[in-house]
């Protein structure tokens, strides 16, 4: 949807209705509809295939959050952290046996998406934005 953008300079934006990347929403989906494709329902986990690849649909696009504008290095980054995602909920479920599938879910979201806010953070945005002053305020 085209927006006014109120600079004489840039007649017209763009709404970006998905959310932005730390949340997960590559992995997850921007919501509940795209969620209820990744999700297996089974202790927490999400679909993947056998061999750690990203599973396809009956029209042969990925299994995964946000595919819109998808390449080979979003789904190789996509079917790294739902594997990270699904590991986690393996060590859940071992350490607490209880759980449920909602709980296990929950819980694997909220570390991977802590690990995903660390890379961007800690990671790339000091190797992108390389400067004394942001190593400084990083503290590193």
């Amino acid at each position: 949807k085209k927006v006014d953008t109120g600079f004489d300079e840039i007649k017209k934006g763009h709404i970006n209705t998905r959310t932005q990347w730390w949340d997960g929403s590559a992995i997850y989906g921007n919501n509940s509809g795209e969620l209820s494709q990744v999700r297996t329902f089974r202790d927490g986990k999400l679909k993947i295939a056998k061999d750690g690849l990203l599973q396809h649909d009956q029209n042969g696009l990925p299994i995964a959050g946000d595919i819109l504008n998808n390449w080979i290095g979003v789904s190789a980054l996509q079917a790294l952290f739902i594997l990270e995602h699904n590991a986690i909920c393996d060590t859940l479920k071992k350490e607490y046996p209880d759980l449920e599938d909602e709980d296990i879910y929950r819980r694997a979201r909220l570390v991977t998406s802590a690990v995903i806010a660390k890379i961007h953070t800690i990671d790339w945005t000091i190797e992108l934005l390389k400067t004394d002053t942001l190593v400084a305020a990083m503290r590193i």
